[in-house]
């Protein structure tokens, strides 16, 4: 009895600090915020899949606002898998949308369009409407800036 007390106490500790590490992050305080995220483990038991899908989403979280773009899609592409695998699609949704900003910031404009894409998708099955709007805005803003570079500059003609 006692074991299984202390088992769920550490497993109570282990969700609050990631907990703790996410709202760092959001607030922007990355260097509290990685170490508080936890670390997946290789082989987790059933019950620790979700939890360990939400560690890899919130280190892709960190990686990609402290400027490490690949880490953050490794993380990321690990959670989305994860949650696709646990068939948990509102996880899968979230995982991607965050996805394609390291896509995005690594100048990868047609993967970040493919995963806002997906997540769209997503959003509209589960009626989000407010995630349906941000994903949305998110796939305008990118088509604006491809379309600016992609541009030729305009030719005036010399006199």
């Amino acid at each position: 009895m006692a074991q299984k007390c202390a088992i769920r106490v550490c497993s109570a500790v282990r969700v609050a600090l990631n907990t703790v590490g996410w709202y760092a992050a959001c607030l922007g305080d990355h260097d509290t915020a990685r170490p508080l995220q936890g670390r997946p483990r290789p082989v987790p038991a059933p019950p620790r899949l979700r939890r360990r899908g939400g560690a890899l989403d919130g280190l892709g979280y960190i990686e990609h606002r402290t400027g490490h773009h690949r880490q953050a899609v490794r993380h990321h592409e690990q959670a989305v898998a994860l949650c696709r695998a646990l068939g948990n699609t509102t996880r899968a949704a979230d995982a991607l949308d965050q996805l394609g900003g390291p896509h995005s910031a690594l100048g990868w404009p047609e993967q970040a369009r493919a995963v806002w894409q997906e997540a769209l998708e997503l959003y509209r099955q589960q009626g989000s409407s407010a995630d349906v709007e941000r994903v949305q805005r998110r796939l305008d803003d990118l088509d604006a800036v491809v379309s600016r570079t992609a541009a030729p500059e305009p030719v005036t003609p010399r006199r």
